[in-house]
């Protein structure tokens, strides 16, 4: 006969309880009924390690105890990134300025030509002024001098009139950026020679430009005039006697030389 029923009634009720308690764990770690049985009866096999999304798939699909604390400690640990070494960065060195070169580019030099009916000057014809030859200029001159005494021919003159129509034409190269025999406006040395007055039978032009040093801009220039066949029978043409010779150096350095001969009808 049981003295106390309420507290045999609260003993079988904590029992029951721990009982509830113990399948639902089973089911939680198993899934069935079975698993639990089997759980008490022997211990898990350490799972067999699988990439990391293996890993979650299987928590999704069968919550293995096993997986499920691995799974939730992989989720508790901070992935530490990993450091990507790179580079410093560092400064691309600067291309080596280019050492000078030849630019020997030469228009086909004006033909020596008789000279045409003259035709009179404007009534603002200025005269003829006249310039001295110098620098690069008097060297030019002076060496296709060279060139002509060396095939036996007489030198040429210098004429004033000519040295500054040669000086007009250089500077308009040098200042306007362009290497022709006809100026962008449609001026020739012919057109200066006659608007000047200077009487010529035969006249002709050759130009020559190079950004060689000072010490070698006027002996390539003399070499490349005479490597090309039309410069070179202006320089040893025997219809000239008078010659100007007049250079000009632009912003860059370029150097235009021309060279205008004359000579009588």
């Amino acid at each position: 006969m049981i003295r106390d029923p309420a507290r045999f009634l609260r003993l079988l009720m904590l029992v029951s309880g721990v009982l509830s308690l113990i399948v639902a764990s089973a089911f939680l770690l198993e899934g069935t009924w079975e698993g639990a049985q089997q759980s008490f009866a022997q211990q898990p096999s350490e799972p067999t390690p699988t990439p990391r999304t293996e890993e979650f798939s299987g928590l999704l699909a069968k919550p293995h105890h096993g997986h499920l604390f691995d799974g939730l400690a992989d989720l508790a640990r901070e992935p530490t990134p990993t450091a990507t070494p790179t580079s410093a960065p560092t400064a691309t060195p600067e291309p080596p300025a280019p050492p000078p070169t030849s630019v020997p580019v030469h228009t086909e030099p004006h033909p020596s030509v008789p000279a045409a009916t003259p035709v009179p000057p404007p009534a603002s014809e200025p005269g003829c002024p006249t310039a001295a030859m110098s620098g690069y200029g008097l060297d030019l001159f002076n060496a296709i001098n060279g060139e002509r005494a060396a095939a036996g021919l007489p030198t040429l003159a210098a004429n004033g009139c000519v040295v500054y129509v040669a000086q007009l034409r250089s500077s308009d190269m040098a200042s306007r950026g362009y290497f022709s025999h006809t100026s962008p406006d449609g001026q020739t040395a012919f057109g200066l020679l006659d608007y000047y007055g200077i009487p010529y039978g035969w006249a002709g032009e050759n130009l020559a430009r190079n950004n060689y040093p000072a010490g070698e801009t006027v002996a390539v220039a003399i070499r490349d005039l005479m490597a090309s066949q039309g410069h070179r029978d202006n320089i040893l043409s025997p219809n000239y006697t008078e010659m100007g010779v007049a250079a000009a150096t632009d912003g860059a350095g370029m150097q235009y030389f021309t060279m205008i001969f004359i000579g009588p009808a």
